[in-house]
């Protein structure tokens, strides 16, 4: 999976559930270490 296909889904599940903010910048700091280590 690449990095555009994360964030869609990630969008996709938030107009669903309506995550969090600290949620939100949770999931965006681990997408962002995970693609430094490539």
């Amino acid at each position: 999976m690449d990095i555009y296909t994360l964030v869609g889904n990630f969008w996709a599940e938030d107009q669903r559930a309506h995550l969090s903010a600290s949620a939100t910048r949770l999931y965006f700091f681990l997408l962002h270490e995970a693609n430094r280590k490539y």
